[in-house]
């Protein structure tokens, strides 16, 4: 299994799991490139989202072709876990 931590970004991929822990603007900024690198059927783990930041989050990311499978809160902050699908961009964003 491939590995992605956000620090070591000069890795290519593409990757199994990428997990970042950073805020909303980041992950938004971030969305197409570390959805490139995701491996079909890869997982994503987002946190460091503020609860009512995350569900712009998913829906970013939805158009980057990745499907929620796990969402929990703790306090003020929000960790999602997305999967990407072997069908890679929503059209709906074309």
């Amino acid at each position: 299994m491939k590995l992605l931590v956000l620090i070591i970004w000069h890795s290519k991929g593409p990757f199994d799991l990428i997990f970042a822990n950073i805020l909303k603007g980041p992950l938004v900024a971030l969305a197409p490139e570390m959805a490139a690198r995701l491996l079909n059927d890869g997982f994503a783990i987002l946190s460091g989202i503020l609860n009512e930041q995350a569900d712009d989050v998913v829906e970013i990311y939805k158009k980057m072709g990745t499907k929620l499978t796990h969402r929990a809160s703790i306090g003020d902050w929000t960790t999602l876990t997305l999967q990407k699908s072997h069908l890679s961009v929503d059209i709906t964003c074309i």
